[in-house]
């Protein structure tokens, strides 16, 4: 005669599994949502140099000035330049006048969303708007040529792990290029505090 053996799990077993479960999700955890936060701040630093790259691009393919601005209503179907921070969100557009200011008629030609749990501080320079002329180099509204920082964070400020920045760094320079920093000597030596 044959006999059967049992083919399940013991209770010893099953404990022993909840618990290297418990022991993997305590550790991961955390860490996910790092990884989460770090990815936001990557994810507006990249809409930010698309919104130049667009501008600087549309400035040249035009002949004439782009200007990115901050607004508090960048969706809305009348949107407005607005003295506020650039996390509210911006605008890119046709800026016929030089003035940094959005206008009747002036066409919009990229919107960008408010930003959640990300704060964005500028030197003063792109406290107010970034501007292109018709040859892609930042401009002021005189006409002269400005270089500007800017600094994307949340609420864990500019911190480092191996001087590898929580925050990120983005330099426009006369050109009209923008760089990313991500090491936190870099960032720090901007001089500009975030949030």
């Amino acid at each position: 005669m044959k006999t059967e053996k049992n083919q399940g799990f013991t209770l010893v077993e099953v404990l022993m599994a909840i618990m290297i479960v418990g022991i993997l999700a305590a550790v991961a955890i955390p860490a996910m949502g790092n990884f989460i936060r770090n990815s936001r701040i990557t994810a507006s630093v990249n809409d930010f140099v698309t919104a130049v790259t667009i501008a600087r691009s549309e400035a040249t393919k035009r002949r004439g000035i782009m200007t990115i601005c901050p607004s508090n209503d960048p969706l809305a179907a009348t949107p407005s330049c607005a003295e506020t921070e650039w996390e509210n969100g911006w605008l890119v557009f046709a800026d016929a006048d030089g003035d940094a200011v959005l206008d009747a008629g002036e066409e919009v030609v990229h919107r960008q969303a408010p930003l959640t749990e990300v704060f964005i501080r500028t030197s003063n320079d792109l406290e107010k708007y970034v501007s292109f002329s018709s040859r892609g180099e930042t401009r002021s509204t005189t006409g002269a040529s400005v270089t500007g920082n800017l600094v994307v964070c949340d609420d864990r400020g500019i911190q480092s792990i191996d001087d590898v920045s929580t925050a990120r760094g983005l330099v426009i320079s006369r050109t009209g290029r923008a760089q990313s920093l991500r090491y936190q000597t870099e960032i720090t030596a901007l001089d500009i505090d975030c949030p």
